[in-house]
Formats: structure tokens, sequence, C-alpha cells
């Protein structure tokens, strides 16, 4: 990832995934939906990790995929790959309570200091976890960006992975976050001009998979689904094609689970292998191999399944997600 600009340019086709927050579950199906080929690309919007139950995986499983296939995956950085935040949202407890310490935690977040912060998908669609910045008048300032960074510096950077649209303000203006700016059509209008793109696709806001704002100027993805068990939502992913015509793709809820309700599945002794990462797929199954972390045989979800999207009890909710991730052998493809 070091040689990664710090400003990415992505050609389309692609499918474009939002927050994962954890979601394992999620991600499978996504990674399912879109299949393993060499020419399928994806482009991930940033926080991977804190919030859901199985960051560990989520980050290891997606950084395995880059290895494999760098061309195929592009991972942006999002406000939760930064020490800060993942140090307090979930993603180092959940790593010091698995491993006995936090070495793990801090191994990722000095890669997290790598990531690109935004990404041009074909010659003028910007895309970015937040949002845009009264503080960036034109692409260059993101390009000069010196990595690795561990602070949200300079300040516009803050701004791309905190902001938020806004149909109250045209203009920019202080946002409820306490960090980052809200944008609105006015603001929007500004930062095309500055810099030619004429469209944002950003994440960082959970909404029903995905959803159009500022007179469709903007788009925000959403991939976890049920990340307020409450409101039980859907999640989706953007699929572009080569003519960047915009397909949504929407999920249905998947039940959440603590940590202590998975089964992990490991092949060596002491969970360690020692041999360096490998990585193999196939439509259906993913077989993940890491030194010091183990081997776990993930099975990628069906559609087909019925998901129940109510906070049901464990045992319930357990026979749901065995419907999921126990797909049709013969199944090559899966369609929503």
């Amino acid at each position: 990832m070091k040689f990664k600009n710090t400003l990415i340019k992505v050609r389309p086709p692609v499918y474009i995934v939002g927050d994962i927050h954890g979601s394992l579950l999620d991600l499978l199906r996504i990674l399912k939906y879109g299949g393993s080929e060499p020419s399928t690309r994806y482009l991930f919007l940033g926080d991977y990790v804190d919030r859901g139950s199985l960051s560990t995986e989520v980050i290891t499983l997606l950084v395995a995929l880059f290895c494999d296939n760098p061309e195929s995956f592009t991972l942006l950085r999002g406000n939760h790959e930064f020490r800060e935040t993942s140090g307090t949202y979930g993603f180092k407890d959940e790593v010091v309570s698995t491993y006995g310490d936090s070495y793990v935690w801090e191994e990722f977040s000095r890669l997290f200091e790598y990531l690109p912060i935004a990404g041009i998908l074909g010659k003028d669609i910007f895309c970015v976890h937040g949002g845009v910045s009264p503080e960036l008048f034109n692409l260059t300032q993101i390009e000069n960006i010196q990595r690795p960074f561990e602070n949200e510096y300079p300040k516009f950077v803050s701004h791309l992975l905190w902001g938020d649209p806004s149909s109250e303000f045209a203009d920019f203006s202080e946002s409820s976050r306490g960090k980052g700016v809200t944008f609105g059509k006015t603001a929007a209008s500004q930062f095309f001009a500055y810099t030619g793109v004429k469209k944002i696709i950003r994440a960082h806001q959970c909404v029903e998979g995905v959803e159009p704002s500022l007179d469709g100027a903007c788009l925000t993805v959403f991939s976890t689904s049920n990340y307020k068990p409450k409101k039980g939502n859907s999640s989706g992913i953007l699929k572009v094609s080569k003519n960047l015509e915009m397909e949504n793709v929407i999920f249905p809820p998947i039940p959440k689970l603590n940590r202590e309700e998975y089964i992990f599945n490991t092949f060596s002794e002491n969970n360690i292998i020692k041999r360096p990462l490998s990585l193999q797929t196939s439509p259906s199954n993913f077989i993940f191999q890491s030194k010091n972390i183990g081997t776990s045989f993930l099975t990628a979800p069906t559609p087909k399944a019925k998901i129940s999207s109510s906070c049901d009890s464990k045992a319930r909710r357990t026979e749901s997600i065995k419907s999921i991730i126990h797909p049709n052998k013969n199944d090559s493809k899966s369609n929503v």
C-alpha cells in the first residue's frame, strides 16, 4: 500500500462499498455477489473496523484480498482508520480481548497510515469516506499529502473523513459530530467548479443501502446491515458499469451476533500457522491462512436465504446465520 497514491485513479466497472464496521457476514455477502474473478474490481470507502464484533477478521480478509490482487481491491481510509477513533470504538478492545495485548491493533494502525484518502472514478466522480472541504481548492492538495500520516491534518483531511451532505444548509456549516463540516448544494457546486469533478460518492452515514442527496450530486453508500438493530436497516453497494451507469444493489438485514456467538474453525495447533500469508478463493468459499492468526474457513452467504431483521433469540438468530453462510454448492453466481 506504500506504493498507492493518496488520490487513487479507479477504472470502471467497479463495485463501490461503504462502511463495513466489523460485519464479516455483510462483507462476505458482498464478495459473493460481486464474485472473485481477477477482472472484478472493488472500491471500499473506509470504516472497516469498530462497532461490529469481527473487525479483526474483516480487515485481515480485505488486506489479504488486496495483497492477492492489488489491481482489483482499492481500500480508502475512513475516519475509523485512525488510532484516536479505533482505540475508542471497539477495534482495540476486540484485539486485546482476543490476543491478550494490543500488538495486532498497533500493526493495523500503522498500515492505516498508508491508506489513500480519496479516489477519482473515471474522470470526474469523486469518491471519499465523508465529504468535501471549504479548504480544498484542487485535487493536487490531496496528492501532496505525505504518508504515513497519523493525524487528520491538514484540516481538509478531517473534512474529507467526517463531512456529511446537508439539505438544511446550502453552504458549508459546522457539523454536529464535532469534527468535519456539512456541505449543501452551493458548497458542492463550488467544489465541482474548483476541481472539475461532477459527482460525489461517499459513505459515513447509515442509510438504507444507497441514498441520493443534493439533487443527485451526492450518493451515500452504506454496506453494514442491521447497524442499528432496532431499525434493522438494509445495506447496499453501488454497481458502476464501464460507461459509468450506476445501479443500486440492496441487501436485506442480517441478524447481528456477538463475537462469542460465532464458532471459529481453526486448522492449526495453537491457532498458529508457520506459513506466509496466503489466500484461496472461489465464488462460494474463502479459505484464509495467516501467520499468527490461524486459518478460518469462511463460507459466503446465499442471497436466497430468508433473513430475519428483528432481534430474535440466540438460537433463532444462529439458525438464520446458518442459512446465510451455507450456500448451495452448485451456485456459481448469486443474484439479489
